[in-house]
């Protein structure tokens, strides 16, 4: 007996796009959209981008709500997951980039994607919206704090975000090679100045 399919796709389309980054580089996103639109759409974008961690390009992976996933789409949501560096999606190197006092790369690498979904008329700021779950979450409030002004609404699950004191929660201590020692006055700045971290 086969498994009924959780919904008809045959109405989307996904295509893999790329945008310039601050400082240059280049940024790809998977984009999964309705095959038919009228004018910006309400688009869910996510990523994780740390620990040389890449999401799955599965629309119903649990990290984006599975079948609870369903009804965004068939209310004619769209889906973005980036490919912003802090991940392993072009290897070793791609995650390196964004560790410790380059972490901002990551964030700015996020921004030039939502930017370019506003430029390029599948969105607009009060229709795009930020799912993001543990480093994703972290994310999530660093977007919802430097750039308010691109997401309509912004989710952060399960996060850690007080990045002045996480050495002393947890696992904390086997996340300092990812993010940096904040007795570090290099990382306490870059935390400090970004505000997002302490919530």
């Amino acid at each position: 007996m086969t498994e009924s399919a959780s919904f008809d796709a045959s109405g989307f389309s996904v295509s893999q796009q790329s945008t310039t980054s601050k400082d240059g580089t280049s940024i790809d996103f998977c984009l999964l959209l309705p095959k038919k639109t009228n004018g910006p759409i309400s688009i869910l974008m996510t990523s994780y981008a740390a620990f040389g961690s890449t999401l799955p390009l599965d629309y119903l992976h649990p990290m984006f709500g599975g079948t609870s996933f369903v009804p965004w789409l068939e209310g004619g949501g769209g889906l973005v997951v980036t490919s912003t560096r802090g991940g392993s999606d072009l290897g070793e190197s791609w995650h390196q980039q964004a560790m410790k006092e380059n972490r901002q790369k990551l964030y700015d690498d996020f921004i030039a994607v939502a930017e370019k979904l506003i430029a390029g008329g599948h969105s607009q700021p009060d229709q795009l919206g930020f799912f993001g779950r543990s480093n994703g979450g972290l994310f999530a409030a660093v977007m919802g704090t430097q750039r308010p002004d691109l997401f309509g609404a912004i989710v952060n699950d399960v996060p850690t975000t007080d990045m002045l004191r996480y050495l002393k929660m947890g696992m904390g201590a086997a996340w300092l090679e990812e993010y940096g020692d904040p007795e570090d006055p290099i990382i306490s700045n870059l935390y400090s100045n970004t505000r997002p971290f302490i919530m």
